[in-house]
């Protein structure tokens, strides 16, 4: 296990292996976390994996009181929590609640960047509140529809010329 102390809270980047089902059982009954279940064998997990190594860099100075577990696929059948009942493939990221309640589950990008910032908007910061999207405004909401119309337009029209 590895703590960091990157401000006055807590961060700490764990690596459960294949026998700590309870000891990631232990840590989401305090403290929510951000989760990613992987198998060494798999490609995709593989191909995260120096993403989520850099991830610790791109969290230094983050507000966020929580935690960053990376949990072997073989613990799964020994975890109680109801977040592992979610897992239809890996390599699974998701944001976990106090008591291992699942709270979102990461399907975007897995690059460092998304992946911290799927986490600050996801995670309760220290003064309790969540990062939020911007709301779009009606003139925003108008382009974005006049675009995805436009692109629905240039397929049909490629379609039927071939």
């Amino acid at each position: 296990m590895i703590k960091y102390c990157l401000n006055k809270y807590y961060m700490k980047f764990v690596s459960i292996g294949p026998d700590g089902g309870a000891l990631f059982d232990s840590m989401v009954s305090d403290k929510p976390a951000f989760v990613k279940f992987h198998h060494p064998q798999c490609g995709h997990c593989r191909t995260l994996a120096p993403e989520w190594a850099a991830l610790k860099e791109e969290l230094k100075g983050a507000d966020l009181d929580a935690d960053v577990i990376e949990v072997h696929a073989d613990a799964v059948p020994n975890i109680k929590s109801s977040c592992v009942r979610n897992i239809e493939g890996l390599p699974a990221l998701m944001m976990v609640g106090k008591g291992g309640e699942p709270l979102a589950e990461h399907n975007g990008e897995r690059t460092r960047k998304e992946l911290a910032l799927f986490m600050k908007r996801n995670m309760p910061r220290s003064g309790g509140k969540r990062l939020r999207k911007k709301r779009m405004t009606r003139s925003r909401k108008k382009r974005t529809r006049k675009r995805k119309h436009a692109k629905k337009r240039a397929r049909g029209k490629r379609r039927t010329r071939k």
